[in-house]
């Protein structure tokens, strides 16, 4: 049977599926998830420096390099932690802002229905 050479769309199921191993793959090397600093063994200055990032930018850079790995030089690596960072920091400052049930958007969709009758 031919295969295609165009990708298909991940659906949820998959996509669930690898955001849960990218999700395991610092258990499974045996990398400490929680680190005290101070504490033998616990992080260097970079890594307490890096502890000021959002959590969760090194699952969703590592899962990027799980799909596009191959594809991307270190360079890009780099640009793409920096849009992951930037991105998790952004969603965490709209997340601090306290709306009331009240509160309604700056901008409301209105159909365009046509011309009166």
């Amino acid at each position: 049977m031919h295969e295609s050479t165009t990708t298909r769309p991940l659906s949820r199921r998959e996509f669930a599926k690898r955001a849960g191993t990218v999700a395991l793959v610092p258990l499974a090397a045996g990398v400490p998830v929680l680190a005290i600093p101070g504490a033998r063994g616990g992080p260097t200055p970079q890594e307490a420096q890096e502890a000021d990032e959002p959590p969760g930018a090194d699952a969703l850079l590592e899962y990027v390099r799980t799909l596009y790995g191959e594809q991307l030089s270190v360079d890009d690596l780099a640009k793409i932690r920096e849009g992951i960072v930037g991105n998790l920091r952004a969603g965490a400052r709209i997340r601090e802002v306290a709306l009331a049930n009240s509160d309604e958007p700056g901008l409301v969709f209105r159909a365009y229905r046509g011309e009166g009758p």
